[in-house]
């Protein structure tokens, strides 16, 4: 049985040869740096490319998607004509409800229109024997 031999640390690090100074590998802060100048070039960059406002935002994004955009303003339209119907409609039952007690109390014996009726009649009585007339 063959044993396999691992390589050292000292085989796995690249490190430059001695003396060579030209290719020498940056501290930790140097490479922070570099890092730190790349990500303020990539925030510009990213800031340049979008528009400050949400309704520019919103435009341009409409923009972009046509396909989806075509789709959302057909459901609002859709939901906006429901929703107005609903508007319209919503109290219907409430209303009924009213407009049937509203009946019941001005058509039932001694009711409303009764006491109407009998008004009428003795002003017709009494105004002509007054002389007054009601234009």
């Amino acid at each position: 049985m063959e044993v396999l031999e691992y390589p050292t640390a000292t085989e796995i690090l690249d490190l430059p040869p001695e003396g060579n100074d030209s290719m020498t590998v940056p501290k930790p802060a140097q490479r922070f740096e570099l890092v730190e100048d790349r990500l303020d070039k990539i925030e510009a960059t990213l800031e340049n490319g979008l528009p400050k406002n949400s309704t520019a935002r919103a435009y341009q994004w409409a923009i972009n998607h046509k396909g989806t955009s075509l789709i959302l303003a057909v459901i609002l339209c859709v939901a906006g004509a429901y929703f107005t119907y609903w508007l319209d409609h919503r109290n219907d039952g409430f209303n009924d409800a009213v407009d049937a007690r509203i009946a019941k109390v001005l058509s039932s014996p001694g009711g409303v229109n009764e006491t109407l009726k009998e008004v009428r009649d003795t002003t017709k009585l009494t105004l002509p024997a007054q002389n007054v007339s009601l234009s």
